[in-house]
Order: C-alpha cells, then sequence, then structure tokens
C-alpha cells in the first residue's frame, strides 16, 4: 500500500462498526475473521488485541510477496506480532501498543521493596501514590528492540532491567 501523496486529497475513509471482541483468542480470532471477510476492500484495521494479523493471513488477504492488503495497529504487544514486523517488515502490521507486564510487575516490586523499608515510592506519584508505565510502541524499526522470544508480551528489556536491577541494589543494602 503506498502513502498518499503530500498534497492529494485525502483518501475516503469508511468506517466498519465496532465489533466487540473478547480477549480470548479463540473467541476473538473469529469475530476478526468475520470483519475481514465481510469486508474484502478494507485497507486499514485497529485492533485492540493483536490477532489481526493471524486473521489476515487465515483469510487470504495478502498479496503474491506474502504481505497484508491491509495496514495493522493494534494494542497487545503479542511478541508474535513483534516478531513478524521485525522479520516481515512490510507485512502490514505497523504498530502495536506494549502493555509491558514485566515492567509493571518490577515497578510493583520495587515499590513494595520501598514500602516495606519504610521509604517514599520511588516511581509512583500523588496520593494515593500511583506509577505510570513509560509508553511502548512497537512498530518494524523498533521491533528488535522490544521482541523477547521467550515471552508472550513484548517489553523494554532495557528498562526492566534497570529497574530489576535498582531494586537488587535498594534490597542489598538494607541486607548489609
Amino acid at each position: 500500500m503506498e502513502r498518499v501523496p503530500e498534497g492529494a486529497p485525502a483518501p475516503q475513509i469508511v468506517r466498519v462498526p465496532d465489533q466487540y471482541g473478547h480477549p480470548i483468542p479463540s473467541i476473538d480470532l473469529p469475530l476478526v475473521r468475520n470483519v475481514l471477510v465481510a469486508n474484502p476492500d478494507l485497507n486499514v484495521m485497529f485492533n485492540m488485541t493483536d490477532l489481526t494479523a493471524d486473521a489476515v493471513k487465515q483469510t487470504g488477504m495478502i498479496d503474491a510477496s506474502g504481505n497484508s492488503k491491509v495496514i495493522i495497529g493494534g494494542f497487545d504487544g503479542q511478541v508474535n506480532v513483534v516478531k513478524l514486523m521485525r522479520d516481515q517488515p512490510n507485512f502490514g502490521s505497523v504498530a502495536t501498543a506494549l502493555n509491558q507486564p514485566p515492567i509493571a510487575g518490577a515497578m510493583a516490586l520495587q515499590e513494595a521493596v520501598s514500602a516495606i523499608k519504610g521509604k517514599p515510592p520511588v516511581d509512583c506519584q500523588g496520593s494515593p501514590p500511583t506509577c505510570v508505565l513509560k509508553p511502548g510502541v512497537a512498530t518494524a524499526s523498533t521491533a528488535a528492540k522490544y521482541y523477547q522470544p521467550q515471552y508472550h508480551n513484548a517489553y523494554d528489556a532495557a528498562q526492566f532491567k534497570s529497574i530489576v536491577d535498582a531494586t537488587r541494589r535498594s534490597s542489598s543494602a538494607t541486607n548489609a
């Protein structure tokens, strides 16, 4: 799919009605496939999970080179989609927002250690203290950074290591 040249008229956009799925792939995947089959001229799709790439493959909405005829955006950060973006940058998956559960877990542990030691929150602010994860978005150009094949969800390994190392140092200082 080519970009619209600058100065050219905007393409016509027809929004397909929302299809509310489910976080369980066996329930959501058929819904995504149904949308694709019912709308064969669909060329952009955003899904709240990363099942769109699988549905595109299963419905045959790929060209002779194996690239998607649909531009795909998602919100899930599943490692299989990040791998697809890394290995096939022209497939059609252009972005997936990362949930980063390992980062959330590491931050929770860090804050628990701080609380046990009677110290103020490390990364949380406000009252009650609230932590906000740095957003992560994997694209074809950043997929290698986030690809962690041993996990279901992609995440920023450097950020994870930094939080875990700081927590270990803090814990070691207390135990010494």
